[in-house]
């Protein structure tokens, strides 16, 4: 495990000017408390405690960076974390979550929460269709998500030799993403390479710690966008 080192009032301060200067705005408590009004999401109060949650909106879709902001004088800030995601309506379909406080935890965070708003500001579009692809996530052999997407375009009618188009993320993202971006992308995949390797060797199934945390339930669902 590594070491923790706590974000600073001067790094919390740091990340949310960052977030504004390129392009996020900061969600109000009005806000997010309609959302989950209407959705009827009820979550524990402690996980509200010391959380920002900023956004940006482009091509139909809603890049959300949920920053904790707890410092080093909040007890139990271990049990904390932060995380980035991209919403279509209400439905997430790309998540990035639990990035460790580490000492390179700010670059690392703020170069993701980059990568999220570059994916939803260039969404591409099918280049037959001219429709928005669809973002997916890849299985292995034995059917369990990897983490790993890619867009592609079902809409195989349309389409030569009647075959779904399909295109690399990176792909995508390498057109814009600065040196930051693309070494803190690639070294994450090169570390979920080896832990996918290391689940391999002891026979343990890819996904198992995703599927055991606790979900958020929606009492809401006919509520849904």
């Amino acid at each position: 495990m590594p070491t923790l080192v706590m974000p600073t009032q001067g790094d919390i301060d740091f990340m949310h000017a960052e977030l504004l200067f390129n392009g996020f705005r900061q969600l109000s408590d009005q806000e997010l408390d309609r959302t989950r009004e209407r959705l009827g999401i009820v979550i524990p109060s402690v996980q509200l405690l010391h959380e920002r949650v900023y956004s940006f909106s482009a091509n139909k879709r809603e890049a959300l960076v949920i920053l904790k902001t707890m410092t080093d004088d909040v007890p139990e800030i271990q049990r904390y974390s932060s995380w980035v995601m991209i919403l279509e309506g209400d439905r997430r379909v790309f998540e990035r979550a639990k990035f460790i406080r580490t000492s390179r935890f700010v670059p690392r965070f703020m170069a993701w929460a980059r990568i999220v708003k570059l994916m939803v500001e260039y969404w591409p579009l099918c280049p037959e269709d001219r429709d928005f692809m669809l973002l997916a996530e890849k299985m292995d052999a034995d059917g369990d998500k990897t983490q790993k997407h890619f867009f592609i375009c079902p809409k195989i009618e349309r389409h030569p030799e009647n075959r779904a188009l399909v295109m690399d993320m990176e792909q995508v993202l390498k057109e814009h993403w600065s040196r930051d971006e693309e070494w803190f992308y690639k070294e994450y995949w090169n570390k979920r390479k080896h832990y996918q390797k290391s689940l391999e060797n002891q026979g343990r199934k890819i996904g198992a710690a995703r599927e055991s945390r606790k979900v958020i339930n929606v009492l809401r669902p006919e509520n849904v966008k």
